[in-house]
């Protein structure tokens, strides 16, 4: 969804026609599994992270915003990072209809945060469904720049498939369809599972303090309270198998 392809100059997004209101339509879906799968991914940060009227948080691959629209009113202030200036125009639009002025969007790729550097330190980095985005050479490359900006008692949240999960078999089933847009080595150019991720995070000088799995079978309940209810259940043990990784990490 909202990261960089092998060729810097093309924005995946646009080539593959993947509109800059995607996320935002997601969660607001029709088909309740597309809306569960993106609406858990918030039940998770707000059950896993303890945002305060104090958080400044910095949000790595925002799409068209979902985080910033749910956690304007709940944090001090958020910094949007985005490497596609179409999602960022969208949200900007949308922000400033909802008079919300605590958020700043910045047009960036992760692998390069310096314009993220005047507004650091951060209480908490966010990166929901970017990490697979980029080639996995590059990852030990983002995790050194988050260590950079992040406070010393800051928490890192990555959310991003787990290919030790059905999803693979999950993704192949998408990629055969047009419900979504192409994942398997256009969007997605990395895989992680528990063991690599930890490793990428761990040689950036971070520990891994919580790791947890969901989406497994609670998006595919037919009612929202039903899908966040049963997302609650997922992620209060620790089953490494679950489709979609949520691990967070702190500075050693």
């Amino acid at each position: 969804m909202h990261n960089h392809t092998h060729d810097d100059h093309v924005i995946i997004e646009k080539k593959l026609g993947i509109p800059p209101d995607y996320q935002y339509l997601a969660i607001r879906s029709k088909n309740f599994l597309q809306a569960n799968w993106h609406k858990n991914k918030l039940t998770v940060l707000d059950t896993l992270l303890k945002f305060t009227k104090h958080s400044s948080v910095l949000d790595l691959g925002t799409g068209s915003g979902n985080f910033e629209l749910r956690y304007t009113a709940k944090v001090r202030k958020i910094v949007g990072v985005d490497y596609n200036d179409e999602p960022l125009k969208f949200l900007k639009n949308k922000l400033k209809r909802g008079k919300k002025n605590n958020v700043v969007l910045v047009q960036s790729d992760i692998r390069d945060l310096t314009k993220v550097k005047r507004h650091a330190p951060f209480d908490f980095i966010v990166a929901v469904d970017v990490i697979e985005h980029i080639p996995e050479k590059d990852a030990l490359k983002v995790a050194k720049n988050i260590r950079a900006l992040i406070s010393k008692n800051g928490k890192v949240c990555i959310i991003t498939p787990n290919y030790r999960s059905a999803w693979v078999l999950l993704e192949a089933l998408l990629d055969t369809t047009t419900l979504v847009p192409k994942f398997q080595g256009h969007q997605h150019l990395a895989k992680y599972s528990k063991e690599n991720l930890t490793r990428v995070f761990r040689e950036g000088g971070f520990r891994l303090v919580t790791f947890r799995t969901f989406n497994t079978i609670s998006f595919a309940a037919p009612f929202s309270w039903l899908a966040t209810f049963l997302c609650k259940i997922e992620i209060a043990y620790e089953f490494t198998y679950g489709n979609m990784i949520v691990a967070i990490f702190e500075r050693k």
